[in-house]
């Protein structure tokens, strides 16, 4: 398996309307009241985060890239990813109408950081 990386080309600050602990790479979601939480399977994301702050504090989020990805099965290089229920990246399944978040650049197994890159 190739070694993931990392070429952030533009990233946002949002404010998490819950803790994101734990959640370091994960996908996160606008919520409809502007701040940000962990996208779940059919979530539109608008990034991944790259500190896992607490409510209430800024937290970055890398919204376009080659980005680090926790990833949530085996994901191959060149698979279309989407977001699992805990914000990590899985393989993406047509016809679920389920939304494509990026396409894998170096994928693993299930709990490992690969790369996904997202436009």
């Amino acid at each position: 398996m190739a070694a993931a990386y990392q070429n952030i080309w533009k990233s946002i600050t949002g404010m998490p309307e819950v803790s994101l602990d734990g959640k370091r790479y994960c996908f996160v979601k606008q919520t409809a009241t502007g701040g940000i939480a962990p996208s779940i399977a059919g979530d539109w994301a608008i990034g991944i985060t790259q500190e896992p702050n607490d409510v209430g504090q800024p937290t970055q989020v890398a919204a376009q890239g080659e980005l680090f990805v926790v990833l949530g099965g085996t994901v191959a290089s060149g698979d279309v990813v989407m977001s699992d229920a805990n914000g990590a990246a899985v393989k993406y399944v047509e016809g679920t109408g389920v939304f494509p978040l990026g396409i894998c650049r170096v994928g693993g197994a299930a709990g490992d950081i690969g790369t996904v890159l997202i436009c």
